[in-house]
């Protein structure tokens, strides 16, 4: 008789409104051929690893990229358990929409992944912050100027893992962390071309994730900029600015600033 079950009650450890979680492993197979295989093919057993996903209504993540966590999905029925490391997160809000902010978690195994019985509860109170209305700033020095008519912005942050496998790591792989970096993408309807970002702008940029709280990256390096003009449909003019962080500019040191104002990099 079959034991199927919905993912109805399901969670991941740490984390809070959670919508999605999931894990993939995979195993080096290493196959061999020889004098006496017989014209056959045979298999051992080469490096394990495993990496994983999760999705979750909010603004702010648990962990960010280079964190190294305990990892713990709970299905609804079972547990799925493993040390890993953060690789990247990102942050989605949709104002043309009006869709709930969201955040998308990255992880990287480091080391082996167990599944278990067990339990886990989520027991906050769902509170999912909405896109409407959010806004977008830049500032060349200290004056900030909102940009009009935004439809949407994405604020992704990763961190480069270098991976190792050796006589100490039980025949999987483990991760350290290493460089991080940042890039994102605003998308808006056009009021006039000339105040949008341009190519090779560098601006202080504020991500609104409530009216008053946002993200803070200093310095945006903006490198793509594409609008787009239907005449025939006289659909409203519209345009994307894509940008990457960078630490520094003009020998001047940038943060990357949490919502709660804390300073996220440089780490304290």
């Amino acid at each position: 008789m079959g034991n199927t079950y919905t993912g109805m009650g399901g969670t991941v450890d740490g984390a809070n409104t959670v919508r999605t979680w999931s894990t993939s492993e995979t195993e080096e197979n290493k196959p061999y051929n020889a004098s006496n295989t017989l014209g056959g093919t045979g298999q051992l057993g080469g490096i394990k690893d495993w990496s994983g996903s999760y999705t979750q209504y909010g603004h702010t993540p648990t962990h960010f990229p280079g964190d190294t966590i305990t990892f713990v999905g709970f299905d609804g029925a079972n547990k799925t358990t493993g040390s890993a490391i953060i690789s990247q997160v990102e942050i989605t809000a949709n104002q043309e929409s009006g869709d709930i902010e969201s955040i998308t978690v990255t992880l990287a195994g480091n080391g082996a992944l167990t599944h278990t019985t067990g339990t886990i509860t989520d027991s906050t109170l769902p509170n999912p912050p909405s896109s409407l209305s959010l806004k977008v700033e830049l500032a060349e020095t200290d004056t900030f100027t909102e940009l009009d008519d935004v439809r949407s912005w994405t604020l992704t942050i990763a961190c480069d893992l270098k991976e190792y496998a050796s006589s100490s790591t039980s025949g999987w792989k483990k991760r350290k962390a290493g460089n991080i970096t940042a890039s994102g993408s605003i998308s808006f309807y056009n009021q006039d071309v000339r105040t949008a970002p341009d190519i090779g702008d560098v601006r202080k940029l504020r991500l609104y994730v409530t009216s008053t709280l946002f993200y803070l990256i200093h310095w945006a390096r903006f490198g793509e900029g594409a609008y787009e003009t239907s005449i025939e449909g006289a659909e409203l003019a519209s345009g994307t600015a894509n940008w990457n962080w960078s630490g520094f500019n003009a020998g001047v040191a940038g943060t990357i600033t949490k919502p709660d104002t804390t300073e996220w990099w440089p780490a304290a």
